[in-house]
């Protein structure tokens, strides 16, 4: 479910990002249309796999550390 949000959540920013009626009519306004809208979507692509790698950690210290402590609690009955 991580990722299909992942990518609903990506493909969703690319879509909101595309404008019309946008005067592309020089090479110089067309690279700078596509370098701001690409190096946005990159930063929002990286603050969002962080985020994901930061749950993903996590839940995975949180389920070592019940298990860590069943393990304990075996050990002492």
């Amino acid at each position: 479910m991580l990722v299909v949000g992942f990518y609903l959540l990506n493909l969703g920013f690319v879509l909101m990002r595309m404008q019309s009626g946008i005067n592309l009519n020089t090479i110089e306004n067309v690279i700078i249309y596509l370098s701001s809208n690409v190096g946005l979507v990159l930063l929002v692509l990286g603050f969002a796999h962080f985020f994901n790698m930061f749950v993903i950690h996590n839940f995975r210290d949180n389920q070592m550390h019940r298990h860590a402590a069943n393990e304990f609690e075996a050990r002492q009955a």
